[in-house]
């Protein structure tokens, strides 16, 4: 075929419809999603079920959990303070293991996002 082949086409001898037809292809797809939800039991207006599972405690098993993390990390990483010791674990949402790894890596760094004192000097206010 040479170039001047294409020129003997003309537009209109690819008629590409109105596209009605397309519309009544969607509607079509979107009456299958629609009927294939209703049979697979599925609602999207219902929460979906979750996996974890949560434990209720009680207040003082709380606090009893509470105070040995709290004495771990003022052990393991030798904070004298409990209320710094506190402040960090609450700074990483009670994630002892994530403290415990950022703080071996940056002690300065930690403290300062957390707003502790890097020398565990409690501040007095008058």
């Amino acid at each position: 075929m040479s170039e001047g082949d294409y020129d003997e086409y003309d537009e209109n001898d690819f008629d590409l419809g109105s596209g009605d037809e397309y519309d009544e292809y969607d509607e079509m797809e979107y009456e299958l999603y629609d009927s294939m939800d209703l049979q697979d039991g599925y609602n999207q207006n219902e929460p979906m079920e979750k996996t974890e599972s949560f434990e209720v405690l009680e207040e003082s098993v709380l606090e009893e959990r509470s105070q040995n993390i709290i004495n771990e990390v003022m052990d393991f990483l030798n904070i004298p303070s409990k209320s710094a010791a506190l402040i960090l674990i609450r700074h990483f949402k009670w994630n002892k293991e994530k403290l415990v790894q950022a703080y071996m890596e940056n002690p300065e760094k930690v403290c300062k996002a957390a707003g502790v004192s890097p020398t565990f000097e409690e501040e007095r206010k008058c």
